[in-house]
């Protein structure tokens, strides 16, 4: 319903999603049109605004940066489940770090904030904070890995804008070898030399992503280039 709200309007659509949910749905979807008023849409064709169609963590990451950047926004959101949450905290230290450095900025200082929060004990990427392992009643956890913005991700990459025109940083992969790491361990428990291999590689992957991101192809260099294969 919400895709065919929009078309017909001066809305500007940002992110869209990988399929248009009013075609995939468009049979179920105009039978509740038809119940509708004739006039239901008269006046929207000169609605406008901008919207960025995102699953719900990202929606609610995004409300944060509103706030802080004390933009107006709505958010409609729907499948708040729990993992939905995970990811939010997975990375909510971002805005809350350049909210900090605007407190300071009012304050009349002059500071790093990545430097204080890692003074103060905090970690300081994507990832780093938390992950998602769902337990079962019978047989290992699970690890899960979002990949719902792999296809964003990968058309920003072909369109060769990593950065979104400077909006954003380009993709960080850590977040996924952390679940990794943490799958390995718990399938091999008590091996010590795969435990060191894989925090090997962890410290790898934070001397590359820490600070200002590589795009893909350089991060996957730098990546190839310092870590050394399991048994090589």
């Amino acid at each position: 319903m919400h895709a065919w709200l929009l078309q017909g309007t001066k809305f500007e659509v940002g992110r869209k999603y990988a399929v248009d949910p009013y075609e995939e749905q468009k049979e179920a979807i105009d039978r509740i049109i038809s119940l509708l008023p004739s006039n239901f849409k008269d006046g929207m064709e000169n609605w406008t605004g901008r919207i960025e169609q995102h699953i719900a963590d990202t929606n609610y990451g995004l409300m944060i940066w509103d706030l802080i950047e004390q933009r107006d926004c709505i958010d409609l959101a729907t499948d708040l489940d729990g993992d939905r949450l995970t990811d939010l905290l997975a990375d909510i230290s971002d805005p809350l770090r350049a909210y900090g450095g605007k407190v300071a900025k009012h304050l009349g200082k002059d500071i790093k904030t990545a430097d204080v929060w890692a003074e103060m004990g905090y970690t300081t990427g994507n990832g780093r904070d938390m992950t998602s392992v769902m337990h079962r009643m019978d047989g290992p956890p699970i690890h899960q890995q979002t990949l719902g913005s792999a296809d964003a991700m990968l058309l920003r990459l072909l369109d060769g804008d990593e950065w979104v025109g400077g909006t954003k940083q380009p993709y960080d992969p850590r977040i996924h070898f952390v679940l990794i790491r943490d799958a390995y361990l718990d399938a091999n428990p008590g091996n010590k030399e795969l435990a060191g291999w894989l925090d090997s590689a962890l410290d790898t992957f934070d001397q590359v992503y820490t600070g200002e991101r590589p795009g893909f192809l350089q991060g996957y260099e730098a990546l190839k280039n310092s870590i050394k294969p399991w048994g090589a």
